[in-house]
């Protein structure tokens, strides 16, 4: 009998290790997407203000100010003018798009541009406080 009980728990410990490496086997990971140009570009941006903040320690200048600006005028004008790139990426990285975010389009396009002036607007501040721009608004 102790035999029986033996060969029972094997075989079932056998089927719960195939079934194991069966649902591995569908767990497999999906390939990734190549990046999107502005994903690219906001790679490109990340790595130089890395590089930059790091030269920034051995040097006086203030390079990283002039850097941080610079990335919020390009973003800026890249949002405000297209917002379509950002939408592409929402599109690629949401597997319902067309369901929930076709409707909504326009107010996320236009939601987009607001972020645009947004960073313009910290950029021009930012301008403004290092004195390189004139004062807009006299008070």
């Amino acid at each position: 009998m102790k035999q029986k009980k033996k060969n029972k728990s094997l075989s079932y410990s056998g089927k719960q290790g195939k079934s194991r490496s069966a649902n591995k086997k569908n767990e497999e990971k999906t390939p990734r997407e190549p990046f999107s140009a502005f994903e690219k570009l906001l790679l490109v941006m990340f790595g130089i203000s890395l590089l930059v903040a790091a030269a920034s320690f051995f040097t006086d200048l203030q390079i990283i100010t002039y850097i941080t600006i610079a990335n919020y005028l390009i973003l800026g004008i890249i949002i405000m003018i297209r917002p379509t790139i950002i939408l592409q990426i929402l599109r690629k990285r949401t597997e319902n798009y067309n369901d929930d975010y076709k409707k909504k389009e326009l107010y996320l396009s236009i939601a987009l541009r607001v972020v645009g002036l947004f960073f313009l607007g910290i950029a021009y501040l930012l301008l403004y406080n290092l004195g390189l721009v004139p004062n807009v608004l006299p008070f």
